[in-house]
């Protein structure tokens, strides 16, 4: 009797070992597609458009750009719902309510999904089944301009949650607990001013550095262990671009009409492209081998630009602004306009990186601030139509 308990137990732990060995492992994802925010995919592209494969309408307008992981493309909307979507058929899978509009981008990492919500209130979440794991709550958010249409989008790294708020504060949160483990506050004013200037910008986080803009006109290299202020370098102007970090240079757009190359251990300025429209930059950057591409504002243009030096490679003009950050699979770069705030026609565009040719052009009947995504020859993007398009 006790040879056929031990035997029903070993072959049960048996079962249980083969089970976990052939589950597929938990995959992660983050705005920009990684820590560094290159805004490159390592995928196969799409070079020319067939057809629409799915289309998954929210409720409400969509500018939080999708992130996918573990077959599910997840995104917030105006609605207040953060919505995980099956990649493979435009599906429904989950949803979680909070009440407020989700304009910051989900993270996914070793099976949890975090994000920010319009209260300025970090959530973890079971990222298969939508389960709240905890909440973290900041100052909160104050009302901005309405060209202010993101929130900062987070970035999970070396056991934290690090991310930006309305309250004018970059927080490193743990994991884990939810825990607060420290902050750093952007604003010279005391903390109980009103209105804030927030930090909207997505953090990277590359080397034990995070690297991130704000409102307030500077932009910020902080310790990622101990939020202790690396460097600071001031624009003048808000900075809405969220950083790219490649070469030993971090790169970000501004409201002051420039992209700026800065050492990324010194932050001494290498150059600085000025917009020769005088148009913002509130696009962040993509980078493929020595080229930065990078949108415009109220210019309408798009640029390739010269990585080491600010030089113009080429660059195109579309109907619309450019908020929406590129996106680089296989040699061509993908990015969205918006011809009214919130209304009017956007369009998402294919372009030969090497010579900025247009491959092909979609149309939406509303604008496109969101950063499309790239996997296996399907590109993935929002509208504020409220829905999230998947084209092959």
């Amino acid at each position: 009797m006790f040879r056929l308990k031990l035997r029903f137990i070993l072959c049960t732990l048996c079962s249980a070992l083969i089970l976990v060995s052939c589950s597929p492992p938990l995959q992660s994802a983050i705005f920009r597609g990684d820590l560094q925010h290159t805004g490159l995919y390592a995928t196969s592209p799409l070079t020319t458009f067939h057809s629409v494969k799915w289309i998954f309408k929210a409720s409400g307008a969509v500018y939080s750009s999708p992130v996918l992981a573990n077959g599910l493309v997840y995104f917030g909307s105006d609605d207040g719902m953060l919505d995980a979507v099956d990649q493979n058929n435009g599906e429904l899978e989950w949803e979680f309510k909070t009440g407020k509009k989700i304009t910051s981008t989900p993270a996914v990492d070793k099976g949890v999904l975090y994000f920010v919500d319009g209260d300025g209130k970090l959530y973890a979440l079971n990222a298969l089944d939508g389960s709240k794991k905890w909440a973290f709550a900041t100052g909160g958010e104050d009302d901005w301009d309405q060209w202010d249409m993101f929130q900062s989008s987070p970035a999970v790294a070396n056991g934290k949650v690090y991310f930006g708020s309305g309250d004018g504060y970059v927080y490193a949160v743990d994991v884990l607990t939810g825990k607060l483990v420290w902050r750093y506050n952007t604003l010279e004013e005391p903390e109980t001013a009103s209105p804030h200037w927030p930090v909207h910008s997505s953090p990277a986080v590359v080397n034990g550095v995070v690297f991130v803009g704000g409102y307030c006109g500077d932009f910020y290299a902080l310790d990622a262990a101990s939020g202790k202020l690396e460097w600071k370098y001031a624009t003048g102007q808000p900075v809405q671009s969220s950083p790219l970090v490649a070469g030993g240079l971090v790169y970000f757009g501004g409201r002051d009409a420039a992209l700026h190359a800065v050492d990324v251990n010194s932050g001494v300025e290498k150059w600085a492209f000025n917009s020769p429209e005088a148009s913002w930059m509130p696009s962040s950057p993509a980078v493929w081998d020595d080229t930065l591409y990078v949108g415009s504002s109220n210019a309408y243009t798009f640029y390739a630009i010269n990585a080491q030096t600010g030089a113009v490679k080429w660059k195109v003009t579309s109907p619309g602004r450019s908020f929406s950050s590129p996106a680089i699979a296989g040699g061509v770069v993908y990015y969205g306009d918006a011809t009214g705030q919130g209304g009017g026609v956007g369009h998402l565009y294919a372009l030969d990186a090497l010579t900025g040719k247009q491959l092909w052009s979609f149309n939406v009947p509303a604008d496109v601030f969101s950063s499309p995504v790239v996997q296996d020859g399907v590109v993935y993007f929002t509208s504020t139509d409220g829905s999230l398009y998947a084209l092959k």
